[in-house]
């Protein structure tokens, strides 16, 4: 590429909606954490070791699918509520993870995906949090 010697239109997507290609033989579930699994760049239900990507906004059915054949919309930034087992107060501002596309966790061992942070605490285990797919996940110390 050379630098620009005259306008160029771009097109730009606005908003906070993607969408992905899934792992064929795949059944996702709305409001399932996504995930995208590195080695083969498809999204699936989020599984320990893969990046986090969004919430799924979409019932999509690829079990008979192949690789690609179908596609995912997921939220990829907000807000989201979402329950976590012995959650308190004190949780607000803490890192949340998974393990799987609906276990939640404070704990950032083994495998778990960064999903976000937590900016409020509703009642019980309800939480609320901020998080966006194309955040890097904190230093573990």
């Amino acid at each position: 590429m050379v630098q620009l010697t005259k306008d160029l239109t771009r097109t730009y997507e606005l908003g906070d909606i993607n969408e992905y290609p899934i792992l064929g033989g795949e059944i996702i579930y709305q409001g399932a954490a996504i995930g995208l699994e590195v080695a083969s760049g498809y999204v699936r239900s989020l599984q320990a070791g893969d990046k986090f990507v969004g919430f799924a906004e979409d019932n999509i059915n690829a079990s008979n699918a192949s690789d690609g054949e179908k596609n995912i919309r997921v939220k990829r930034r907000g807000s989201v509520t979402l329950e976590l087992s012995g959650a308190t107060i004190t949780d607000i501002g803490k890192s949340l993870y998974a393990t799987d596309d609906n276990t939640f966790t404070l704990s950032s061992a083994g495998s778990s995906v960064y999903i976000g942070q937590i900016s409020r605490h509703q009642y019980d285990s309800e939480i609320i949090v901020d998080f966006d797919s194309a955040t890097i996940p904190p230093a573990v110390v």
